[in-house]
């Protein structure tokens, strides 16, 4: 991967990690999934265990995704208890919680599992086994505002119910690019993970 040493991109500490990701795109592993079906905007995925990299800080989300990045990205580039280099991968996953709070989460490579990675030396960060499963996404470009994020979950929650499945837990926002892509080029989806049983949901 190519760290891109020019001008500092707008959108902070997050923005720096996401202009790795697009230094390096070629490179970088990108979280996998099978889809299931797609309807227009609208994809039902299914993916498999995964292990998030994570730090919880309030803020709003472009502060909160600003603060994790120091203790996220520390601990891929050595700051762990072996100083091992960790690869990034994509995207950055951000969730909401009580109180102001934001979960931010580095995914880690394909094949990790807690007993092989280092322990983080910041207890900050935390290595947290994500389950597998069914997952409801919706894909759209533009901007990173939360006016944007709330609209599109809206409207996944609104396809979740038509086809009559069950929100599992909170909605996840995955960003894949660097905050200088132009905004209708960018990526970025909401996703929910859903509760239907797995031959009604992939009907």
């Amino acid at each position: 991967m190519i760290l891109l040493r020019a001008a500092r991109p707008r959108g902070g500490r997050l923005g720096a990690v996401l202009a790795v990701l697009a230094g390096g795109a070629g490179a970088v592993e990108h979280l996998e999934f099978e889809t299931l079906r797609t309807e227009g905007p609208f994809e039902l995925r299914r993916y498999n265990a995964h292990v998030f990299a994570e730090v919880e800080v309030h803020g709003d989300p472009e502060e909160a995704g600003n603060r994790a990045f120091r203790p996220l990205y520390r601990f891929i580039t050595g700051h762990n208890e072996r100083q091992a280099q960790i690869p990034m991968t994509a995207p950055v996953v951000q969730a909401p919680g009580s109180a102001g709070v934001w979960r931010v989460a580095f995914v880690m490579p394909a094949g990790s599992a807690l007993d092989r990675l280092p322990a983080p030396s910041d207890d900050r960060v935390r290595l947290r086994v994500a389950a597998g499963g069914l997952v409801a996404a919706i894909r759209y470009s533009g901007t990173w505002s939360r006016e944007r994020f709330e609209s599109h979950r809206r409207r996944l929650e609104e396809w979740i119910a038509a086809h009559g499945w069950t929100a599992a837990a909170p909605p996840l926002w995955a960003r894949y690019d660097p905050p200088f892509m132009p905004w209708f080029l960018r990526r970025n989806e909401v996703w929910i993970p859903i509760a239907a049983p797995m031959r009604e949901a992939a009907r």
